[in-house]
């Protein structure tokens, strides 16, 4: 759509709410109604033009695809999960780091056994059977953590036990209701919303937000929350279920993508490109009528099966 990047000031695709005034839940930022603040095409197009960057409201070039209106540009439900999950296991990292004086880094061994908290966490999450640590970044000397898969935060943030995490928290009760709102908002996210549902769920979204204000700092609101309390619910007015919008399989296709650099290319360039469309090949093409079959042993003394004449228990 042409918009600069997520930490502008005006970065919504939508609207032009500035980033200081996500916070208000008292103000209206629909996307059709353009006295209120709603973009259009047109408009991208023009202030991407003008020279004057305090009036070009985060448009850095004209959309793409200039013939879509911003109305039919419809908020993909899937990282607005990942997003907003994100953010809100960072704040309880950053609590825990706070309560162990975590540093940043580590020029010898590093042993989270000494951090209380942050090693309780670690036992949670690797107790969900996901593989994640701390540890020492080679080149910084940073302590460093992977970043959570898709599947992995919806374990979390569904299995998670805030009291045992971070208890005597001033504000433990709004954190927990915070989650489970949350997830509550994103399970009805698959259903169809239409007629007081949908009044219901949009009031719902705006409390959410206001709810995150009282426990985080306002500044800390994201665009993906502002698009949560404000455009997913006349999203659903107008298109409907979102669920049958959503990146789902691409997403997918990227962790495979990414994982499959890692492991099966040479990391460089173009080469690493090839490799990677070879082997999506092989499994489309070759599927499992090319795979491998185990030997058949046949023991030539004892004319047993599953062993050879090395292993035969008459030997």
């Amino acid at each position: 759509m042409g918009m600069q990047s997520f930490n502008a000031k005006y970065c919504c695709v939508w609207c032009k709410c500035p980033s200081h005034l996500r916070f208000d839940t008292n103000r209206e930022w629909p996307m059709l109604d353009e006295q209120k603040g709603a973009r259009t095409v047109e408009e991208i197009s023009a202030f991407a033009q003008s020279k004057g960057k305090s009036v070009q409201f985060g448009c850095a070039s004209a959309p793409l695809f200039s013939v879509i209106p911003v109305s039919r540009v419809v908020p993909d439900t899937l990282h607005l999960f990942l997003r907003i999950a994100d953010q809100l296991i960072g704040h309880i990292l950053v609590e825990l780091n706070t309560r162990d004086n975590l540093p940043k880094k580590s020029a010898g061994a590093f042993n989270i056994e000494k951090h209380h908290n942050i090693h309780k966490f670690e036992l949670f999450i690797q107790s969900l059977g996901i593989e994640w640590m701390f540890c020492v970044d080679k080149a910084s000397n940073l302590i460093t953590a992977r970043d959570f898969t898709g599947p992995e935060l919806w374990k979390i943030m569904t299995n998670i036990s805030l009291s045992e995490i971070i208890p005597d928290h001033p504000k433990l009760s709004n954190i927990e209701q915070l989650w489970k709102s949350f997830i509550a908002l994103i399970v009805e996210l698959k259903s169809q919303i239409e007629g007081e549902d949908l009044v219901k769920f949009q009031h719902a979204a705006k409390a959410w937000l206001g709810l995150f204000c009282e426990v985080y700092l306002s500044k800390d609101v994201t665009p993906y929350m502002l698009v949560l309390a404000y455009h997913l619910p006349e999203s659903l007015r107008l298109h409907g279920n979102l669920s049958l919008f959503n990146q789902q399989g691409l997403e997918k296709l990227n962790d495979r993508i990414t994982s499959w650099f890692f492991r099966a290319t040479s990391h460089k360039g173009t080469v690493a490109f090839q490799q990677i469309m070879e082997k999506q090949n092989r499994i489309n093409f070759l599927g499992k009528s090319c795979s491998r079959t185990g030997v058949k042993l046949i023991c030539s003394k004892c004319k047993g099966k599953g062993h050879n004449v090395r292993t035969c228990p008459q030997r």
